[in-house]
């Protein structure tokens, strides 16, 4: 048996490693051979780790063939995976100018369209892609996400059921079904079409998610930030911008005219617009942290969304606890209540760093989360040591803590910042 044909056979065995060992030794023989080479990235396309290799193997395979319209859907979709959607698009249009009826290359336009929140050219894609192959599974289930995002849960439902119909073990139609579900606020039923997913396919990362919002979804408070989430997923990025712009000069304009009306109205809507930009920072954190408290549910949590329940959930209801202490009771030291107002402060940022899949995000928020928390302290040291107000310098980290964490609120919206190219 030839070595490229014992590597294909590896890889229907699930077995990708050793296939690429066989790939390499087979391209060894034959550096020409551009399928060789377009299946070696394939393979590394679907393991950890090995993605930007699969695009350079797929590159290679291009400079052999650059006419074959595979090759470049290929392409396209490695592009999504590292989060580079400007290219995955320019790669999906040259493989259906190429082949019009490639039903890959559709695939590709449809989840690159996707990647970026353009949702109606991605559903005419996923459309064509039904329009050549009824029965592509990949078609069906793309176009069934894509209804479910735009708000068409109905027609989203029965994209599903089609799909469960003909494969009913199929994993991505359950976790489609799941997210329809929790759309609808059936919390249970999405509970159980995520764990059927997960049964079918341990590892499938869209509906471990879906299955950690679901058990979030069991809080009243929760359902409410999902239910906005959802609605702002309709938009693409850019309008998403527009949107959360728009919202602070609402916030600017009513401010300036109730400030002249009564100052519990300015209290009230200063309030508002601080749990609505802060509170869709600080739920997923807070929602994690009561998941903590539940042995099944914090089970389906990742390691970085354990911390980031800890510290960021935890630590903010600390810092909330300690501030209100000392308000009420006023029996606590200044520095106490500082950097109890630190811990809160700190979770913005803290928000953006454990989950982020951004280097360069992680480093920035990271550190503003940090330099935070050291305010706090060195808050405390010096109100305990001089037992009355605190120093000028003190006084001054305080306020560019607060400046750092308003500001991170911001650069969040950077896609560079909390979507970082995976490997």
């Amino acid at each position: 048996m030839s070595s490229l044909l014992r590597a294909l056979q590896l890889r229907r065995l699930n077995r990708n490693e050793e296939a690429v060992g066989f790939f390499l030794k087979h391209l060894s023989q034959f550096p020409e051979d551009a399928e060789g080479h377009a299946e070696l990235s394939r393979t590394r396309l679907d393991m950890p780790g090995e993605r930007r290799k699969a695009l350079e193997s797929i590159d290679r395979a291009i400079s052999l063939r650059a006419d074959h319209p595979h090759y470049h859907a290929v392409r396209s979709l490695i592009l999504c995976q590292l989060d580079r959607e400007p290219e995955a698009e320019q790669a999906a249009d040259r493989a259906v100018a190429l082949d019009p009826e490639l039903v890959i290359g559709w695939l590709a336009k449809s989840m690159a369209a996707s990647a970026v929140g353009q949702w109606r050219k991605a559903e005419d894609a996923a459309r064509r892609v039904r329009e050549f192959d009824p029965d592509h599974a990949g078609g069906q289930n793309q176009l069934a996400m894509i209804l479910r995002a735009r708000g068409k849960v109905d027609e989203a439902d029965l994209e599903t059921g089609k799909r469960l119909e003909r494969d009913p073990e199929n994993p991505t139609a359950h976790a489609n079904a799941g997210w329809a579900a929790l759309q609808r606020r059936e919390v249970q039923k999405a509970e159980e079409h995520f764990r059927e997913s997960l049964r079918l396919d341990p590892g499938f990362e869209y509906a471990r998610l879906g299955l950690v919002e679901s058990y979030k979804a069991r809080s009243g408070f929760y359902r409410f930030f999902l239910r906005g989430m959802f609605l702002l997923e309709r938009f693409s990025r850019r309008q998403r911008l527009w949107i959360l712009i728009s919202v602070y000069f609402v916030f600017r304009f009513l401010f300036a005219t109730l400030e002249q009306v009564h100052p519990v109205a300015v209290v009230t809507v200063v309030t508002l617009y601080l749990l609505l930009v802060f509170g869709s920072f600080l739920a997923s954190g807070l929602s994690h942290f009561l998941l903590l408290r539940d042995r099944s549910a914090r089970l389906a949590l990742s390691g970085r969304e354990k911390l980031e329940g800890l510290f960021v959930g935890g630590g903010f209801l600390l810092g909330f606890t300690l501030v209100m202490a000392g308000l009420i009771t006023g029996g606590l030291p200044l520095g106490v209540v500082l950097l109890g107002a630190a811990l809160m402060v700190g979770a913005v940022p803290g928000a953006m760093f454990w989950t982020n899949d951004s280097r360069r995000g992680r480093l920035l928020f990271g550190a503003v989360s940090g330099y935070v928390y050291s305010c706090g302290f060195v808050c405390l040291v010096q109100d305990l040591r001089k037992g009355d107000a605190l120093y000028p310098p003190a006084e001054l980290l305080a306020v560019l803590g607060v400046l750092a964490a308003a500001l991170c609120t911001w650069l969040s919206l950077i896609p560079a910042l909390h979507r970082g190219g995976r490997e």
